[in-house]
């Protein structure tokens, strides 16, 4: 049996979304309803595929609002996607017109 490191036991995101959402007893028509996102969108996340959402500043926004739909608290949530979906560095330049 290989060691491959320390790998978490938590459920992934998506999983841990999608498992809150059915214990709650509510669809993704449900939360679409509430949180104003797709229903492809919620899809997507509960599958873990962050590639077909719309850049990391959405998937964190829409983690968040999930998280609270749900009465979870979205900090442990967002640590999960970080190496998927890391934060981006501002890009902050003085302005050229002075």
């Amino acid at each position: 049996m290989a060691d491959h490191g320390v790998e978490s036991t938590l459920p992934s995101l998506g999983t841990q979304l999608r498992v809150a959402r059915e214990a709650k007893g509510s669809s993704i028509a449900d939360v679409v309803q509430v949180i104003r996102f797709s229903a492809h969108q919620i899809e997507a996340l509960e599958r873990d595929d962050y590639g077909s959402l719309p850049g990391a500043t959405s998937v964190r926004g829409l983690v968040r609002n999930y998280a609270k739909f749900l009465k979870l608290d979205p900090l442990p949530l967002l640590a999960l996607i970080e190496p998927a979906v890391p934060v981006p560095e501002a890009d902050v330049r003085p302005p050229t017109n002075m």
